[in-house]
């Protein structure tokens, strides 16, 4: 009996000796006192190696002490039981782009909660992994030309546009909201919100004031904010910024394009990697005379800062391919990058990294033109601008050509036919005709610029 006393008086005292123990380890973490706290939990462990508690408190130590054990014991809290251990590592997995990771510990948490609501919210947290995992086989190679750290409430002054591209600037009403404005002046588009969500609305320049604003498409981003648009000079190709549930987090860049068959804007589609990330990514331009862009980005920045990115912009996109998870993890960061190779003429810095293919003229065998500003003749110069958007209009109505032609075998009713068959050889007879102004257009501007070279 006396033994059993002294037994349990013994156990007693062992408890409240841990129980101080851990007090004190939380005094020490809660006052910044890492390695005070981070030693009482070690030997704390050496006895309960499996409490998956002190596993927790040890890392969350040992992450404050830049230990890089910190993962090994949040991986054993998480496997004893703990959640919060999860809540860490689907964060830091999603982080660092291991999104399969991420959706591995999504799906965990899903599994231990009750209710409905939270459920759902991780339903879309697992979607939005495999979004992101998708999107990781498709990471674009980007040549950075720069990058500059900004305010946040200054960025569009680092974007210089030529006029020809339009223009943008922030709403006078709502300085949230970007505009877009036409090259010509006689459209815009820009971001007003309605209800709870900012809506892209256009308008157009009529004799007398502008039209009344009205939303561009229900189609595009159904539910959510979308914001800083910018228009190409086809004026059919849209990007903007939205914060869909579909994005892998906050806001990321998407492009449309309008549909002369539907009248209406086509799904948007996520631009993808490196240009979107967890973070907000946002406002994508495009100077096609100089082939040129800039997107914004808030990644590992401070809440008032973003990065523009300036880029060599080409239409043919090529990928990364064969690299493993950490190296491709790293381009998609944009953390790892092709950089421009700079010149010493300032309006040519991107020349040595276009091909052959992204010669924007060819003036005779030996010489082209990379830049829009290479044109000695201002005449010349004006002519080429022509001779893009005519190019522009053509690439436009081929691509809605093809379309109009994939429709037509599924099209039943034969007055339904009638109308897509004229619609198809109005196109036709647009392109030849486009096809003859083109080749004389090409023909004006070499003699006027060859002319421009004698005077």
């Amino acid at each position: 009996m006396k033994r059993a006393v002294i037994l349990s008086l013994i156990l007693i005292f062992c408890s409240c000796f841990y129980a101080q123990k851990k007090s004190d380890a939380e005094f020490y973490y809660n006052n910044g006192e890492f390695e005070k706290s981070a030693t009482i939990y070690k030997s704390l462990l050496k006895k309960k190696s499996k409490d998956a508690l002190l596993n927790y408190c040890y890392a969350k130590c040992l992450m404050e002490l830049n230990d890089s054990n910190y993962l090994f014991y949040f991986n054993k809290a998480s496997e004893y039981g703990f959640q919060k251990a999860d809540l860490f590592l689907v964060d830091y997995h999603f982080s660092k782009y291991n999104f399969s990771e991420a959706a591995n510990f999504y799906s965990r948490l899903q599994s231990n909660q009750n209710s409905q609501e939270e459920l759902v919210n991780y339903e879309e947290k697992i979607a939005q992994c495999n979004a992101a995992n998708e999107l990781m086989s498709r990471v674009e190679k980007v040549v950075i030309i720069d990058s500059v750290r900004v305010k946040k409430d200054l960025f569009l002054e680092n974007y210089n546009l030529p006029a020809e591209a339009g223009e943008l600037k922030r709403r006078t009403l709502d300085s949230d909201a970007v505009q877009y404005v036409s090259e010509r002046k006689d459209k815009t588009i820009y971001s007003e919100r309605k209800g709870e969500k900012y809506e892209l609305v256009s308008s157009y320049k009529l004799t007398e004031g502008w039209s009344s604003p009205s939303i561009i498409s229900k189609n595009i981003c159904a539910e959510s904010n979308k914001n800083f648009p910018f228009l190409m000079s086809d004026g059919l190709t849209l990007y903007f910024a939205s914060d869909s549930k579909e994005g892998i987090g906050g806001y990321d860049i998407y492009v449309t394009r309008f549909s002369s068959m539907t009248n209406d804007y086509l799904s948007a589609k996520n631009v993808g990697m490196p240009f979107n990330s967890p973070f907000n990514d946002y406002m994508m331009a495009i100077d096609e005379y100089n082939k040129i862009g800039w997107f914004a980005t808030d990644r590992y920045q401070s809440s008032d800062s973003v990065v523009i990115y300036k880029f060599v912009f080409s239409e043919e996109k090529s990928f990364w391919k064969n690299l493993d998870s950490e190296e491709l993890a790293l381009y998609a960061q944009l953390r790892k990058y092709n950089r421009a190779k700079k010149t010493s003429q300032n309006q040519s810095e991107v020349k040595k990294q276009q091909s052959s293919k992204e010669t924007l003229f060819y003036i005779n065998d030996v010489i082209s033109y990379t830049l829009i500003d290479d044109f000695e003749s201002e005449v010349a110069r004006e002519k080429y601008k022509v001779f893009q958007q005519k190019k522009q209009e053509k690439l436009s109505l081929e691509t809605s050509l093809d379309q109009m032609r994939d429709s037509y075998n599924f099209i039943t009713k034969e007055e339904d036919k009638l109308l897509l068959e004229r619609a198809i050889l109005k196109n036709e007879r647009r392109i030849i005709q486009l096809q003859k102004e083109l080749k004389q257009l090409e023909l004006e501007i070499r003699n006027i610029e060859i002319s421009a070279w004698k005077k």
